[in-house]
């Protein structure tokens, strides 16, 4: 199975702009996701799947200096579009869908999640259903049959926005499975975000990965889980 992993971001952000190029620990944001995605087992490639925008430009420059894809969809709320685009681009059987702020996406938990997807022949899967990870740590897996289905068929903004729940919610279409890490279920990590929304939560951020990157540039819940004592 070809898999890539679909980042999607924009520098429009209205609370924080620009804050997919911040730097943390010395590297941009988005920098952070595409290592944390690059160490999982047979992906193939990385697109950044972003808009038209002329905000997005030095994203994308940034983008194809690290050699990655780059998508850009003319309707910035055309998610149906865009995931169809991207997995037309990569060439892909499945992506790997992370929003641009999941800095805790781990490479254990998601190569333990495409084990599954794969095994089971799956068209959905996300750890954000009965979610036990931070936000920030949240991830879905969709096969090629159901994006290229939902830009086929879904009509109305809404579905097209939402395509993912569109997915999820028809089991009776699409073949859907909420993962659950049972290594750290009971750990409540749950009570925690982590996405960056405001300078406030990316200084919260910074001073997590100011702890941990150092010993691990890609550390994984269980080691939040030990910075915080629940482990």
């Amino acid at each position: 199975m070809k898999i890539a992993a679909y980042i999607q971001a924009r520098m429009g952000s209205r609370r924080l702009p620009g804050k997919v190029l911040k730097e943390i620990q010395g590297k941009p944001l988005i920098w952070h996701i595409a290592h944390r995605v690059s160490l999982v087992n047979g992906l193939d490639s990385i697109v950044l799947a972003t808009t038209v925008d002329p905000l997005n430009d030095p994203m994308e420059n940034y983008a194809t200096s690290q050699g990655w894809l780059c998508h850009r969809e003319v309707d910035e709320d055309d998610i149906a579009g865009r995931m169809y685009h991207t997995l037309t681009l990569a060439q892909a059987d499945a992506i790997l869908k992370v929003n641009g702020d999941c800095l805790l996406i781990d490479p254990q938990e998601m190569n333990l999640a495409f084990q599954k997807f794969e095994s089971d022949n799956l068209d959905y899967l996300s750890n954000k259903v009965d979610r036990v990870v931070p936000w920030a740590a949240s991830f879905e897996i969709i096969s090629k049959k159901a994006i290229t289905w939902a830009h086929e068929n879904l009509e109305t903004a809404e579905d097209r926005e939402l395509t993912a729940n569109y997915i999820k919610d028809r089991p009776d279409q699409f073949k859907s499975y909420s993962f659950v890490w049972e290594d750290i279920r009971n750990l409540k990590l749950n009570e925690f975000d982590l996405t960056i929304d405001t300078a406030e939560d990316f200084e919260k951020v910074d001073e997590l990965f100011a702890s941990l990157f150092q010993s691990n540039n890609a550390f994984g819940l269980k080691e939040f889980a030990k910075h915080l004592g629940r482990l």
